[in-house]
C-alpha cells in the first residue's frame, strides 16, 4: 500500500471520529438541557399538586363547615314549626305558599287546568329533581315570573 493512500485512509478515519465525538458532545449536551427541563417542569408540578391538595383540604373544611351550618338551620327550623305546633298555629311550608299562588293564577284565569295539567307532565318526565311546578310553568311560557311574583305576594297577604 502506498503510503499517499494509507495517509488519505487515515485522515478519512480521523474526520470521520473527530464528526463522531462531535455529536456525541452535542446529544449530550442536549441529553443534559432536557433532564433540566424535565426536573424543572417536575418540580412545578410537585409544587401545584401541593397547592390542589390544600385547596382540596380547605374545601372539605368549608363544606364540613357549610353541611354544620345547615344542620343546625334544619333543626332551628325545626323546634320553631314544633313551637308554632304547639301553639295552634299553622305552619306552612314554601311549597304551601307557591301552590296557593298558583291557585291565586288559576282562579284569576291566568292558568287552566290544562295548563297545569302539561306542567305536571312535563315535571313529572323531567330529570331535573330540582324542577318546581312554577318553573315548568314559565320554562313552558303559560307564565311569566312577574306574574307569579304578584300572586306570590298576594298569597303572602292573605295568610
Amino acid at each position: 500500500m502506498e503510503p499517499v493512500s494509507l495517509l488519505g485512509y487515515l485522515l478519512v478515519f480521523l474526520f470521520l471520529t473527530i464528526g463522531a465525538a462531535t455529536l456525541y458532545t452535542r446529544l449530550n449536551a442536549w441529553k443534559l438541557s432536557r433532564e433540566r427541563e424535565i426536573n424543572r417542569e417536575l418540580t412545578e408540578t410537585e409544587e401545584r399538586y401541593k397547592e390542589l391538595v390544600k385547596e382540596v383540604k380547605q374545601a372539605q373544611s368549608q363544606e364540613s363547615l357549610l353541611k354544620a351550618e345547615l344542620l343546625e338551620l334544619k333543626k332551628t327550623a325545626a323546634r320553631e314549626q314544633a313551637s308554632r305546633k304547639e301553639k295552634g298555629q299553622k305552619t306552612t311550608s314554601p311549597g304551601e305558599n307557591h301552590q296557593s299562588a298558583l291557585d291565586i293564577l288559576e282562579k284569576k284565569g291566568v292558568l287552566t287546568k290544562k295548563q297545569m295539567e302539561k306542567a305536571r307532565n312535563y315535571l313529572a318526565k323531567s330529570d331535573n329533581p330540582g324542577l318546581k311546578l312554577e318553573d315548568s310553568l314559565i320554562m313552558l311560557g303559560f307564565l311569566t315570573l312577574d306574574q307569579l311574583q304578584k300572586a306570590r305576594r298576594v298569597a303572602e297577604g292573605a295568610k
